[in-house]
């Protein structure tokens, strides 16, 4: 789900993800208890998080909100 909207957000932001088994200072950084915790950012403030799998519709009002701020 999220490289597809990376794909039809292409130029409007940027979709990275990061393992927390493999990044623990990222992980601890954003204050992520697991590898299925979303984050999104808006300049190098957390705007909204999501703990285990974000349904489409949040993920989709979590980001236009951000892209059109």
């Amino acid at each position: 789900m999220l490289e597809t909207l990376a794909t039809g957000k292409a130029g409007e932001l940027k979709v990275l993800k990061i393992s927390a088994d493999d990044a623990p200072a990222v992980s601890q950084r954003f204050e992520a208890p697991a590898n299925s915790t979303l984050i999104v950012l808006r300049g190098r403030q957390v705007v909204a998080r999501q703990v285990r799998a974000a349904p489409r519709p949040w993920l989709d009002d979590a980001l236009t909100r951000q892209v059109a701020s």
